[in-house]
């Protein structure tokens, strides 16, 4: 698999994570339970640092081979 076909996956995944992420929010404005709110404001938190780290991947997977792109720090080797 090559890197460009590997960004779509990864692009396709931050789609459907920031999906889920609205559902939750959803869910939250609709939530009256203080203990279910907390719980909803974690799983909305955690799939957020997974959908920018997904969204960040899949723009290193883009550019990779690009002269001059200059990768974040974070995925560099």
């Amino acid at each position: 698999m090559k890197l460009k076909e590997l960004a779509v996956s990864y692009r396709e995944s931050a789609q459907w994570l920031a999906g889920r992420i609205r559902q939750l929010k959803r869910e939250l404005e609709q939530a009256e339970d203080p203990l279910v709110q907390n719980n909803l404001r974690g799983r909305i938190e955690t799939l957020w640092a997974m959908y920018r780290e997904t969204r960040d991947v899949a723009v290193v997977c883009e550019r990779y081979y690009e002269r001059g792109y200059c990768r974040n720090a974070k995925y560099k080797i």
